[in-house]
């Protein structure tokens, strides 16, 4: 390995991350992909946290001591003009990136020139390293792009990305303190193809300690001011941000939200400014079709609470009345297999 100009830069900022520090370094260490350099960036820390880093004698390993806190956005800019590596692989002090990840992405990025982000499944765990969930469903990258509209679907833990392509974006957005990946993978998402394996590659940490955990509030109205910003931009101000993030509010949480016919219209507004802003390295057609997929999945849900007024308006939109007679279809096919089944 070139430690001057490895393939990829595994960049991991830590800010009094000392608890969980020693098996986040170790997962790296541990990869079957040696071609790479840990630039290691402490924002800081009052803790043991740059003396736990220099207890390693690994050569791959750089540390990089800020002389104050400068928060993790800057931290991670920072990392970005460091990095040596072609690729960037994102790592967080108290996650574990399991043996194969950098190995599998790495692959998937030379052999896709078109994909600018590889992400993976990943498994939530406790304090204790207990497994918690798995997310082990791949989405699409038509599937991504189409939610990235609504909530971030990209975990940052996971990721592999184009340095290039990352920096002539600009980098992080260091006006964003809290999910700025999110901010991030809206923009690359706009110009380029995010792929997603259904391998488990990463191991996501939820502890009290953790930047998400200390700061949900913070985080949750930052994603939604990043969420706001980027409908505005995409739509040209043209679409009511309020009706749309009733479904942004259903995705994450179904209990939520009731929607309304005008939020259906709305909703059919973005979807065809998602199409026309389609990047050429998706399948348009993929993408419409999971478009009406959508409508036809949120129509069902408004039409279980009926009312008469909405029923009308249904009727009179012929778009809605297509996607009306799918989902009757559906239905009808479905029953006539229970039936023939019995």
């Amino acid at each position: 390995m070139d430690t001057q100009n490895p393939e990829v830069t595994v960049l991991m900022p830590v800010y009094n991350g000392e608890r969980y520090l020693r098996e986040a370094i170790e997962s790296i260490l541990r990869q079957t992909f040696t071609d790479f350099e840990f630039l290691i960036i402490d924002d800081g820390s009052t803790d043991g946290s740059a003396a736990t880093v220099k207890g390693y004698n690994d050569g791959r390993i750089r540390l990089v001591e800020n002389e104050q806190n400068i928060g993790l956005t800057r931290s991670l800019n920072r990392g970005l003009h460091l990095a040596r590596g072609e690729y960037i692989a994102r790592m967080d002090a108290d996650d574990i990136s399991l043996p194969e990840r950098l190995a599998e992405q790495a692959r998937h990025l030379d052999q896709h020139p078109e994909v600018a982000v590889a992400t993976s499944g990943w498994e939530l765990i406790d304090e204790c390293g207990q497994s918690l969930a798995r997310h082990s469903h791949p989405l699409s990258s038509e599937e991504i792009y189409y939610f990235l509209t609504f909530f971030n679907c990209v975990h940052h833990s996971s990721v592999l990305f184009r340095k290039d392509f990352v920096m002539r974006l600009g980098g992080y957005d260091e006006a964003v303190k809290y999910s700025q990946d999110y901010d991030l993978w809206l923009k690359v998402s706009r110009l380029a193809k995010i792929a997603m394996s259904k391998k488990v590659l990463t191991r996501f940490r939820l502890s009290e300690s953790s930047v998400s955990s200390r700061f949900k509030a913070d985080s949750i109205n930052h994603s939604d001011m990043i969420f706001a910003k980027h409908l505005t931009g995409l739509t040209g101000g043209e679409v009511s941000t309020a009706n749309i993030l009733h479904f942004r509010l259903r995705m994450l949480d179904r209990r939520k939200a009731p929607i309304t016919y005008d939020d259906l219209c709305e909703l059919e507004k973005v979807h065809q400014k998602l199409i026309l802003a389609c990047p050429p390295s998706l399948d348009s057609h993929k993408l419409e079709a999971y478009c009406d997929l959508q409508l036809q999945y949120h129509l069902g849900s408004l039409l279980r609470r009926p009312q008469l007024n909405n029923i009308r308006r249904i009727g009179r939109n012929p778009r809605f009345r297509k996607a009306l007679f799918c989902i009757l279809k559906r239905r009808a096919t479905s029953l006539v297999s229970i039936h023939s089944y019995s």
